[in-house]
């Protein structure tokens, strides 16, 4: 089944919290084979350098256009190769990743079975989604009616931030600490601390080892990003005293980055993400590193619809695996596009019953969300 059409569409819409009231971009890679079928893909990257992501489509398709789309993995071979001489696992192999999501796509639609099926027969017929919100810049108070309103939602399962790129570990501290005061208790609850690579501010390993010292009372899911992702030697330390669960992983994109962290013990719980890890065969790889070391994967998602279908699909498909992210902000972008495969009660979404990735793009989403030149960097 030849491909006759590889395009890339970018979208800019709203997105806000308290410290980021601006729009954000998306891109999608849509690939087309001539019986009208569709399939997608979308990298993470294309938030931060949409423009970036288009150039290396419109780059790489003319290798892989009037090809066999039944073939994925030779198609992504001769990408690969052409990427590997300058790229060395970069933003390009995301990028490709997102085209090979869009081939699995179509290669499930064709064999009549979601994604997540075609990927693992057995895959679970419904995943707990977790409502990630509950920003540090908000009151205890503010956050409490978060909770209710996510109770009164469905979700069982929520995120708040520790603001540890603005705060103090001690401001930190205090603030998570009047937030569990106010938890319902039928919620569980992880923490974000955030220590990314991108913050200016940053917790020494110090600090680190005192803030989680004193979170060790409180019931935590997991304590997310505490230090700095390249931190190797100071998450392992971290892990070692057995505070509280600590996870990681949103930034890697090399499954062996995965297994470095998982097998060094720096991890509890493991953090992928489907739209930054280079296609599904890299996630499910993995799924099955954490699940040989009997650690709990959990999906990060932050980027669009297709992006958030991409990790709802491993998360079905992974046996390691029973819970994604959802962003709660204002994003309507993704919550109007969601709307058809949310089927969701008591915390959990069912697995979507359309074939592939049971998501598609439609023209209005590219008139109500017209691209308007802006990166998430650079805004």
């Amino acid at each position: 089944m030849k491909i006759t059409d590889i395009r890339c569409q970018l979208y800019t819409a709203p997105y806000a919290n308290e410290l980021m009231p601006k729009p954000r971009s998306y891109g999608v890679v849509a690939i087309t084979t001539e019986d009208g079928r569709t399939g997608y893909g979308e990298p993470y990257a294309a938030v931060n350098m949409p423009t970036v992501f288009r150039e290396i489509v419109n780059q790489l398709k003319p290798l892989i256009t009037n090809e066999d789309a039944e073939l994925p993995d030779v198609l992504l071979q001769r990408l690969y190769r052409v990427a590997e001489y300058f790229d060395h696992r970069g933003m390009v192999y995301c990028c490709i990743g997102a085209i090979d999501w869009a081939l699995h796509d179509l290669v499930a639609q064709r064999a009549g079975v979601p994604l997540s099926r075609f990927l693992n027969p057995t895959a679970a017929d419904s995943v707990q989604v977790y409502a990630s919100a509950g920003h540090f810049s908000r009151t205890p108070d503010e956050i409490e009616q978060e909770f209710c309103q996510y109770l009164a939602k469905g979700f069982r399962v929520t995120k708040i931030r520790a603001g540890g790129n603005c705060y103090s570990p001690e401001h930190a501290l205090h603030h998570i600490h009047e937030v569990f005061k106010r938890i319902p208790t039928s919620m569980q609850v992880g923490v974000d601390v955030g220590q990314q690579v991108f913050h200016e501010k940053q917790w020494t390993y110090e600090q680190c080892a005192k803030f989680v010292d004193e979170l060790g009372h409180l019931d935590l899911l997991f304590l997310e990003d505490p230090l700095l992702i390249h931190d190797y030697e100071g998450y392992r330390r971290l892990q070692a005293k057995g505070c509280v669960p600590i996870a990681g992983g949103e930034m890697f994109a090399e499954p062996c980055m995965f297994e470095r962290y998982i097998r060094g013990g720096a991890w509890d719980v493991v953090q992928p993400d489907a739209a930054v890890l280079p296609g599904p065969a890299a996630s499910m790889q993995v799924g099955k590193i954490a699940a040989e070391y009997q650690k709990p994967v959990i999906m990060h998602g932050w980027a669009g619809p297709i992006a958030q279908m991409q990790n709802i699909h491993i998360a079905l498909a992974l046996d390691s695996c029973d819970m994604v992210e959802y962003c709660m902000l204002h994003h309507p972008f993704l919550h109007e596009a969601m709307k058809p495969v949310w089927n969701f009660s008591n915390g959990r979404l069912a697995a979507p019953e359309a074939s592939g990735l049971g998501l598609a793009l439609h023209d209005e989403w590219a008139d109500q969300y017209p691209f308007k030149g802006v990166s998430s960097l650079i805004a």
